[in-house]
């Protein structure tokens, strides 16, 4: 079934196969069960298929990256946390800056309106979204598992 590693085809045919196939894997073979996965999340790569699969597995999901690109950090600081914890996905913001760490605990207490979630989901581009792909490393593109083959 192109090659997904049995995972179910889906109409756009994106990569969160792989990714999905080799959690899938992970399950599967290992003796003690991951508890949890970083992926890169952000309102532009929203991996909606990835996350429900890991939710249903029992696999907690932590955001890598959830404010996304520099130019979005602005409108990201104000929306991006309350988006990824409303929908029961883990975020760890990273700030030395004291302000900035007052600010993404403030993130706790904000909530979105159901029309505000809606705007955010449809920003999602799927893999044109993505921000860290891993090409940087010579040859990963060439290894079986590269995970964010078009």
């Amino acid at each position: 079934n192109g090659g997904t590693g049995g995972c179910r085809q889906n109409q756009s045919n994106r990569p969160f196969q792989l990714q999905q196939a080799q959690v899938e894997k992970v399950l599967k073979n290992a003796r003690i069960k991951p508890a949890s996965l970083q992926i890169e999340l952000h309102v532009l790569l929203q991996q909606k298929e990835l996350v429900e699969f890991c939710q249903s597995n029992g696999i907690v999901v932590v955001a890598y990256s959830p404010l996304g690109s520099p130019g979005f950090n602005n409108f990201m600081q104000k929306h991006g946390f309350p988006f990824w914890i409303e929908q029961n996905v883990v975020v760890i913001p990273k700030s030395t800056n004291p302000a900035r760490l007052k600010q993404n605990m403030g993130a706790l207490s904000f909530s979105l309106d159901s029309d505000d979630i809606e705007q955010l989901k449809a920003l999602d581009m799927g893999e044109e979204g993505r921000i860290f792909n891993m090409d940087f490393l010579k040859g990963m593109k060439d290894h079986p598992e590269y995970p964010f083959v078009k």
